[in-house]
């Protein structure tokens, strides 16, 4: 399956032009354009690729409140085909991911499958960092 991975990334890397490489713990890691990490890994175990990023941290109060409310919104409707949201309380920190069969996967699949997650997160993130509870209130 590592192998799998491997192929599949370097599949990505040549369809985006982006040189991407698999590091000793069979990570990668894609920053786009500074602004954002997403981070794959396959699960051996359960023959899947774990894809995620990082939104920021966000602190208790009325705010985490109702962007928490709107993440629920999301994980239910259609666009939860894109990725999920979760939160971590460890380290105050909003997630988006999404976990994709690894054995099916191709690097024209993840690629497609990358842009409108990446378009996704990236919406978030912006609204969460100039204080909107959701996008669309940008």
């Amino acid at each position: 399956m590592i192998d799998q991975f491997q192929n599949v990334i370097q599949d990505l890397g040549a369809l985006t032009a982006v040189p991407l490489h698999v590091d000793e713990n069979f990570h990668c890691v894609m920053n786009i354009n500074g602004e954002l990490d997403i981070f794959l890994e396959p699960n051996e175990r359960d023959h899947v690729l774990q894809i995620g990023c990082k939104l920021g941290q966000i602190f208790q109060g009325p705010f985490r409140e109702r962007v928490f409310k709107q993440m629920l919104i999301a994980n239910g409707s259609e666009e939860a085909h894109f990725g999920y949201f979760a939160f971590s309380s460890r380290n105050q920190q909003l997630v988006f991911y999404a976990i994709k069969f690894l054995p099916d996967l191709t690097g024209v699949y993840l690629a497609d499958f990358l842009e409108s997650f990446i378009a996704n997160a990236l919406k978030w993130k912006q609204a969460i960092e100039k204080g909107y509870e959701k996008p669309d209130t940008v």
